[in-house]
């Protein structure tokens, strides 16, 4: 998580300026979304102007930021089908036929606390 990023809500946007392929350019994200790009792209061991100038020579017809947003989306995707079986269920609040995994409540954590929390 980079310094700007670590203070900030998960929803409020972020600019960062990067060179991308040979072009400085600025993407405008939010701080979840930089934080999960820093995540891969250190898992992967790629730095992110790199990474994002791959996405950038990929990409058709959208912009580079929703093609971040989708990349992102996509990557975490095939990581969860890797193994496509919930780590573990707990009976939600909403109804007996739902739960809640770990993969879920973190994923709902990122975009604010939970309500419940504060009652």
């Amino acid at each position: 998580m980079s310094d700007i990023t670590q203070n900030s809500p998960p929803l409020s946007q972020v600019w960062r300026t990067l060179v991308i392929n040979g072009r400085r350019t600025t993407v405008r994200l939010e701080t979840g979304m930089w934080d999960a790009l820093d995540e891969i792209a250190e898992r992967e061991g790629w730095d992110i102007p790199n990474l994002c100038s791959l996405i950038d020579r990929q990409r058709v017809r959208a912009g580079l930021a929703p093609s971040i947003r989708v990349f992102i989306a996509a990557y975490y995707r095939r990581a969860t089908n890797l193994n496509p079986q919930p780590l573990y269920r707990e009976a939600a609040e909403d109804g007996p036929t739902q739960s809640l995994s770990p993969l879920i409540r973190h994923a709902l954590s990122a975009c604010g606390p939970d309500p419940t929390e504060s009652q």
